[in-house]
C-alpha cells in the first residue's frame, strides 16, 4: 500500500528495475525516452597496469567496449543475485546510469517466480541500508508480462540468458502449481553454437572476449529450423572483429534446436512444447483452454526468427502424438495461439503497473 502511494507523489512513476543474467533493463516509469537497456556484467582487469589512473573495474556497455583486457563477472546468474556483485553494480546504475536519488524515488524491481526468499531479502537489504530508499517493491515477472500482453489470463515461457521458467496466470494471480524452473537458456544455447562451430573448423575460446564474440554470432546468425524434416542449406556470413570473415552453416539452426530438444545436447530436461503442456495440464480443468489460447513468450531466448512458427508445430505436434498413444490432452480441444516475445516486456510491465491509481478510500 506505501509503495503504491509512493509511485504517485511525483509527476514520473517509480524507477523500474529488471535485473537479467544477460540485459539489465532500467528507467523511470512514464519517461518518454524509456528504459535503458544495459548488459549485466562487471569488468575486472585481466593485467596489471602500471598507471595510476587505471580502473579496477568497469560496468556495462564500456566492459564490453574494452572486452579484450577485462575478464567479466555477472551480478545475476541464473536468476539469483550476487550480493557482493550486485551492490557495486547498484551503485553503478543509480549513479551514472539513472542518475536518481534514491532517497527520492520509489523503486520497483522485477523477481523470478522460484527466485530463492532469502536472496530478496538481500536485495532489499542492498536497497535500504546501503542505497537509503525509502520505497521499494518486488513484483514476479509473470504478473508483468502479463500486463504487458493486454490479460489477465496467460500461459507464460519466459526464457533468458541464463534460467528458463513457464508459469500460468488466471485473473491477474499465479498458479503456484504451473511453476516450472529450468536451468537453461540462451548460455546453454551459446555454448552448444561453440561446439558446433568447432566441428564445422571454427574454434572459439571460453574467455570473455571470446564469448561475446560467440553472443553476436548467435544473436546475428542463428535461425530456428520451421521444417523439422528437412535441413536447411543456407549458409551465413559473419565478419569477426580482424576483419576475417566465416561462414556459419547447421550450426545456425542447430544450436536453437537444443531449445525444442535438449536431447541433442545430453540434457534430460523436457523440451519446449512438453515445458508448456505440462504446466497448462497442472491448472484446474476449466481454464485449460483460455491458457492454451494465451500463450505469451517472454525473454531475449525466444527472438530468433521462426521461433514462433516452429513452437506451434511443436505444440501441435505433440498432441497429435498423444492422441495416437491414447493420451487425452485436456489443454485445449482449439488452436494454441501465441504472443511474441519483447526484450522490454518486463520493464514495460512494471512501468504499466505503477501507473494504476491507488484508492485507499
Amino acid at each position: 500500500f506505501f509503495f503504491l502511494c509512493a509511485c504517485f507523489m511525483g509527476e514520473l512513476g517509480p524507477v523500474v528495475v529488471d535485473l537479467g543474467s544477460g540485459l539489465t533493463k532500467l528507467g523511470q516509469a512514464g519517461d518518454e525516452e524509456g528504459p535503458r537497456v544495459l548488459p549485466s556484467v562487471i569488468g575486472v582487469p585481466k593485467f596489471k597496469s602500471l598507471g595510476n589512473n587505471a580502473k579496477s573495474r568497469a560496468f556495462c556497455d564500456e566492459a564490453q567496449l574494452h572486452v579484450g583486457v577485462f575478464d567479466f563477472e555477472y551480478p545475476v546468474q541464473k536468476g539469483v543475485f550476487d550480493k557482493e556483485l550486485t551492490g557495486g553494480y547498484l551503485d553503478y546504475l543509480i549513479q551514472y546510469e539513472l542518475r536518481r536519488d534514491p532517497k527520492e524515488n520509489p523503486f520497483l524491481f522485477s523477481c523470478h517466480p522460484r527466485c530463492p526468499f532469502s536472496n530478496k531479502v538481500q536485495l532489499a537489504e542492498l536497497m535500504f541500508e546501503k542505497e537509503k530508499c525509502e520505497y521499494l517493491g518486488l513484483v514476479m515477472e509473470p504478473i508483468l508480462n502479463a500486463f504487458v500482453a493486454g490479460t489477465e489470463t496467460a500461459l507464460l515461457y519466459s526464457s533468458g540468458a541464463g534460467v528458463t521458467h513457464v508459469s500460468a496466470i488466471y485473473d491477474g494471480f499465479l498458479i503456484k502449481n504451473s511453476i516450472t524452473r529450468v536451468q537453461r537458456g540462451g548460455d546453454e544455447v551459446t555454448g552448444y553454437l561453440r561446439k558446433l562451430l568447432a566441428n564445422e573448423g571454427h574454434y572459439f575460446g571460453n574467455d570473455s572476449s571470446e564469448s561475446f564474440l560467440m553472443n553476436s554470432i548467435k544473436h546475428s546468425c542463428s535461425t530456428a529450423n520451421t521444417n523439422p524434416n528437412t535441413c536447411p542449406k543456407e549458409r551465413n556470413t559473419f565478419t569477426l572483429p580482424d576483419g576475417k570473415q566465416i561462414e556459419i552453416g547447421p550450426a545456425g539452426w542447430q544450436c536453437v534446436e537444443s531449445i525444442f530438444d535438449p536431447s541433442v545436447t545430453g540434457s534430460q530436461s523436457y523440451g519446449i512444447a512438453e515445458l508448456i503442456i505440462n504446466a497448462i495440464n497442472s491448472c484446474p480443468i476449466d481454464i485449460r483452454a483460455q491458457l492454451a489460447k494465451n500463450i505469451v513468450l517472454c525473454g531475449g531466448n525466444t527472438k530468433f526468427p521462426g521461433f514462433d512458427e516452429r513452437l506451434m508445430l511443436e505444440l501441435n505436434k505433440y498432441r497429435t502424438t498423444a492422441t495416437r498413444m491414447g493420451q487425452k490432452l485436456n489443454s485445449s480441444p482449439a488452436m494454441y495461439h501465441l504472443q511474441p516475445a519483447k526484450i522490454i516486456g518486463t520493464w514495460e510491465g512494471g512501468a504499466i503497473l505503477s501507473s494504476f491509481s491507488c484508492n485507499p478510500g
